[in-house]
């Protein structure tokens, strides 16, 4: 492998929480997670600019108005997670026929070193 070439690895884990307080902290930091990236997707949508650095300058401190309690770790993670979401839309063609914005359903995140922490 050359030093270009760079692997990613995927893991699916199941967390066992030793407490209520530890099961309910990390329930909301996921729910926080997905409203985040929803509100993100939606001026994505609207704007259709695919870029982090717009998408960063026009939605960063928005969040942070809108969702006091979520770490900045966690709206960087979803900001990085909707531009992926619409290069990958971008890039297949089909920016131009989405009829809504994107949304995330399911309650996931993608962790970092940043993000052990909470």
């Amino acid at each position: 492998m050359s030093d270009k070439t760079k692997s990613v690895i995927t893991y699916n884990i199941k967390l066992i929480t030793k407490s209520k307080k530890e099961h309910n902290l990390l329930l909301k930091t996921l729910e926080v997670h997905q409203q985040v990236w929803n509100h993100i997707s939606k001026d994505t949508f609207k704007t259709k600019h695919i870029d982090k650095k717009i998408i960063y300058d026009r939605n960063y401190y928005k969040c942070r108005k809108l969702f006091p309690t979520s770490p900045a770790q966690v709206i960087i993670r979803a900001k990085d997670s909707v531009y992926t979401a619409y290069k990958s839309v971008k890039s297949n063609k089909k920016l131009d026929s989405l009829k809504e914005p994107c949304e995330q359903h399911n309650l996931a995140i993608r962790l970092d070193k940043r993000l052990y922490s909470l």
